[in-house]
């Protein structure tokens, strides 16, 4: 097997749009400020929840000018020029998904675009949505991945092709430096999307380019769809979709699968808020509370969970014939004994009483304890009360779902 056709074949499916003859963008541009520079960002449509589009490494917003008009004629929607891409200024490095996220997150503040979002990422563009997604959970109604680059499958090309692991791919010396920026740190970017922790019940579609070709190795395309379809298993509302008359830019190629996707999320979404219109303030907040607490454990940031714990803090399980464990106990053990890997929170309920509230859920927890593997699906009952006009866990009681 030629080394050539292996890298062709990868650069393919991880790359950015160039020479495409996009068609003109007829909606008017605005600038808005994501920290000190700006960005080019058009706006259309009226109605919740807004749709943002992310576009894949280097490709200006005109990729979805087969898309935008469409969804903004049902909703808001949103789409820009990331910090050096197109219009937009440049911002600082490193060109992170982190730091995107940021600086998207900022821009859609201070133009006034208000969540909910339905975070759309082409390529590249997918991690990105993933950390945002990660960083303002309460934020996020659902995540469209429009052939989005995975951790998981660049792990596997490594392995399978270790001939050119670690070797530097030829570009062109014409490709912008904006550009060679993001591609600097793409190994970091999507390893920052596979830790983002996402909500088990966040509606979501992955639409993948499944075209087969004479350029682009079957093996290779085989294992793209598969780790696309592999994603999906995490979420409780997800479906994976193959479009098998288009390749990497299926938003260019066929616009009509990406948007009965992002439709089909929107939709959703709207039920979602609809049914949980009381709570949904509230779930959110111990959504970000949960979220907050296990990410102590698993970063090592005692001072966070000091905080969020109450002094008379005490768990209790099930399986434990009894025994309470208290505050330092907890933390300590947590800190030193567990290595939280991953973990996902779902079927999040919640009860207030004045200054006191029960949340209920479950965990999908991924770790080791002492060494040894220990991976389990809790079920959590919390007891959290507020305190000075901040919120501490009181008790934790956990077990294991019933068969």
């Amino acid at each position: 097997m030629k080394l050539s056709k292996i890298v062709g074949c990868i650069f393919l499916v991880s790359t950015v749009s160039m020479g495409y003859s996009h068609d003109s963008f007829s909606a008017d541009t605005i600038k808005v400020d994501a920290g000190g520079y700006k960005l080019r960002m058009v706006t259309a449509g009226e109605g919740s929840p807004t749709v943002v589009f992310e576009s894949g490494r280097g490709v200006g917003l005109e990729t979805w000018s087969k898309v935008f008009p469409q969804i903004a004629a049902v909703t808001k929607a949103v789409v820009y020029d990331r910090a050096g891409i197109g219009e937009s200024e440049v911002g600082p490095l490193p060109r992170t998904a982190e730091q995107i996220s940021k600086e998207l997150h900022l821009a859609l503040r201070n133009a006034g675009i208000n969540p909910p979002y339905i975070l759309v990422g082409h390529s590249l563009g997918g991690p990105i949505i993933q950390v945002f997604t990660g960083a303002y959970p309460g934020e996020v109604g659902g995540l469209v991945m429009v052939d989005p680059s995975l951790k998981d499958f660049f792990d596997w090309v490594r392995t399978r092709f270790p001939e050119i692991a670690g070797r530097p791919r030829a570009e062109s010396p014409d490709i912008p430096v904006s550009i060679r920026n993001e591609r600097e740190v793409l190994d970091t970017s999507l390893a920052q999307a596979a830790r983002a922790t996402l909500r088990y019940d966040l509606p979501v579609r992955i639409v993948t380019g499944a075209r087969r070709d004479s350029v682009r190795l079957p093996e290779v395309i085989d294992r793209w769809n598969l780790t696309h379809s592999r994603w999906t298993y995490g979420f409780s509302e997800a479906k994976h979709v193959l479009a098998t008359e288009s390749g990497h830019f299926v938003q260019e190629q066929s616009p009509h699968l990406v948007i009965k996707a992002i439709s089909e999320v929107v939709v959703a979404a709207r039920a979602f808020s609809i049914a949980n219109k009381t709570d949904a303030p509230l779930a959110n907040l111990f959504y970000e509370l949960e979220n907050r607490m296990m990410n102590a454990f698993k970063e090592g940031d005692k001072e966070i969970l000091e905080q969020i714990i109450g002094d008379e803090f005490v768990l209790t399980s099930a399986t434990s014939k009894g025994e309470q464990i208290r505050k330092r106990g907890y933390i300590d053990g947590g800190l030193n004994l567990v290595k939280v890997e991953s973990f996902r929170f779902h079927d999040l309920k919640v009860q207030t009483f004045d200054n006191a509230a029960i949340v209920t859920c479950r965990i999908d927890w991924k770790s080791t304890w002492s060494g040894k593997r220990w991976d389990a699906d809790f079920l959590m009952t919390d007891v959290w009360v507020k305190r000075d006009n901040k919120w501490q866990i009181v008790n934790r009681h956990s077990s294991y779902p019933a068969e």
